[in-house]
């Protein structure tokens, strides 16, 4: 969210087109995700919860709480993950495709059709997939388990709100003021 009001300020302080700008910078946001998801996976973050599906996999990294493991359980919980190792939903990986798919929707449907619609369209794909990624992610608090659908069903409905207006409406007179 900060990142999108410094993007404002930056956008109207270089007299540029918030909407169009916000556009340009979908694939470096895109790739970003991408990037850092890749971290995830690489690193073993975000576990997943235990599956059976044939895309599960077996992840061991005591520094993160993966099922079967500990932080400070050292090689008694290591050697208990070797010996009953939990297989889990890649929620990494889920999120690598979901931003792919995002950006490539974004590109083929929001590129030069309306000011912002490829932002709108990247946020809300990629915000939707969160959302349904969220159901199988381990180890949530209370908060995550009730605060994130709300703000992430704001964020997807805020989208395609904004999206309809400037596809519509004829953009954001407010926010683009800048050089077109």
């Amino acid at each position: 969210m900060a990142s999108i009001v410094a993007g404002v300020i930056m956008a109207r302080l270089l007299e540029l087109s918030v909407s169009r700008t916000a556009d340009a910078a979908v694939p470096a946001i895109g790739g970003g995700v991408f990037l850092a998801k890749t971290g995830c996976f690489l690193n073993g973050c975000c576990a997943g919860q235990p599956s059976d599906m044939p895309w599960a996999i077996t992840m061991v990294n005591l520094n993160k709480q993966v099922p079967g493991t500990g932080i400070f359980g050292g090689l008694n919980d290591l050697a208990r993950a070797a010996a009953n190792p939990v297989a889990t939903h890649p929620i990494a990986i889920y999120e690598i495709i979901a931003v792919v798919l995002a950006l490539a929707v974004a590109w083929f449907f929001g590129r030069g059709r309306s000011p912002g619609g490829a932002f709108f369209i990247f946020a809300a794909i990629f915000t939707t997939a969160r959302l349904i990624v969220l159901t199988f992610r381990a180890n949530q608090s209370e908060i995550e388990l009730v605060l994130y659908p709300i703000l992430y069903v704001v964020i997807i409905l805020s989208c395609g709100a904004l999206f309809f207006r400037s596809r519509f409406a004829g953009g954001y007179p407010a926010l683009d003021t800048g050089q077109e």
